[in-house]
């Protein structure tokens, strides 16, 4: 699922199959997500580490470092109203 070219507002993204913990590849555990509180653009999916003793659950895939950012453009502490002078 990477971006294109074509729409500056896409999110690149980058597989990520296995535990960041302990490295066992990940079940999936929701599939065909998208942001419904602050409309990240995308389809997003988690998988979950199968160790009980880990458990982990992470986004696969994830954004790359360099578009981050973009799944936070309308996330409410960015866009917080100027304080009123009293």
């Amino acid at each position: 699922m990477s971006a294109t070219m074509a729409d500056p507002n896409s999110i690149r993204t980058r597989p990520v199959p296995n535990c960041f913990l302990c490295g066992t590849t990940g079940e999936a555990l929701y599939s065909g997500m998208s942001d419904r509180n602050y409309a990240a653009p995308g389809i997003w999916s988690e998988r979950k580490c199968p160790k009980p003793e880990c458990g982990l659950i992470w986004l696969d895939p994830q954004p790359t470092e360099e578009d981050i950012g973009k799944a936070y453009q309308t996330y409410y502490t960015h866009n917080q109203p100027a304080p009123v002078a009293s």
